[in-house]
């Protein structure tokens, strides 16, 4: 707790800090109260707290030896980065996805209604390069996406209802660009659903606006296996772990049959649902053919 209410970020002002991870989290940061990642660090000269969003990506490194250092917009990253290329960061506006989920909650009132919204918004949606919620970066390459228009109508792309409570889950639609936007349930409230695929399109990372901004919130993969069978199933499953579910939340793919192909490809699927089909028309032909021969035999 002692150290919960340090903020040592300026240290690296004079240079490298290198040190052992001790523990790794999300409080309010001392300051500005804001829910903020923290890193907690051991090194023969004592214990250090750092703070920044951007330290999500070293929750794994626990009791390893890193090298860290601060870039003039105050972005915390391994001395090995500097100097390669600047972060890549995505920028996408805010009120687009406000008017998107405006539509949402006027489509699906009786799923939406106790929907838990911020009382600010903030002004854009950065994500970095694992696609999780990042602090925006001056020193940052930038994709901007705030121009970015939504589709004249509605398109639902996946959604997930309890089956004992009737209570949704998940609802995402296609948002700007290869963005999806909607709704997560996440300890038992309903919050507004960010979703962008990942650089390689093999998850779905999802984020939560909260009342303390953008928070993410787990990630979905494309159900491309039956463990029963040795033929590929339909592409239309996600399978989602959430940070506050133990066990994973599927999500159906909405008409799949009405979805673009470049969906089914963004979201991991590994084919689209035409050529899924086209695979389960040749196989049934192929079946029905030894059937007859057998009959003819």
């Amino acid at each position: 707790a002692e150290q919960l209410r340090k903020n040592d970020n300026a240290v690296m002002d004079s240079g490298v800090l290198s040190a052992v991870v001790t523990g790794y989290g999300e409080a309010p940061m001392p300051g500005n109260g804001e829910m903020t990642c923290y890193l907690l660090l051991h090194n023969r000269n004592g214990e250090y707290t750092l703070w920044g969003n951007e330290l999500e990506k070293y929750r794994t490194r626990i009791f390893e030896r890193v090298d860290l250092m601060r870039d003039r917009s105050g972005y915390i990253c391994d001395r090995s980065e500097i100097g390669q290329h600047p972060p890549l960061q995505r920028v996408y506006s805010s009120a687009t996805f406000e008017q998107l989920l405006t539509q949402v909650c006027q489509t699906w009132p009786q799923y939406t209604r106790n929907l838990r919204q911020p009382k600010t918004w903030p002004e854009s949606f950065c994500l970095g390069e694992d696609r999780q919620p990042a602090m925006p970066s001056l020193a940052a390459r930038k994709v901007d996406f705030t121009q970015g228009r939504l589709l004249p109508t509605l398109m639902p792309v996946m959604s997930s209802v309890d089956r004992e409570t009737r209570q949704l889950q998940l609802l995402l639609v296609m948002g700007v660009d290869d963005s999806l936007g909607g709704v997560v349930r996440l300890n038992g409230t309903l919050y507004p659903a960010f979703a962008v695929p990942s650089a390689d399109n093999s998850q779905l990372v999802i984020s939560a606006l909260t009342d303390k901004g953008l928070r993410y919130a787990g990630y979905g993969v494309a159900v491309n296996h039956d463990a029963d069978s040795h033929i590929s199933p339909a592409p239309e499953l996600m399978e989602f772990h959430l940070k506050t579910r133990e066990a994973p939340l599927f999500a159906a793919v909405n008409t799949p049959e009405k979805q673009p192909d470049h969906l089914f490809r963004s979201l991991g699927f590994n084919r689209t649902w035409d050529e899924w089909r086209r695979e389960e028309d040749a196989r049934t032909h192929t079946t029905e053919r030894r059937h007859d021969r057998g009959w003819s035999q």
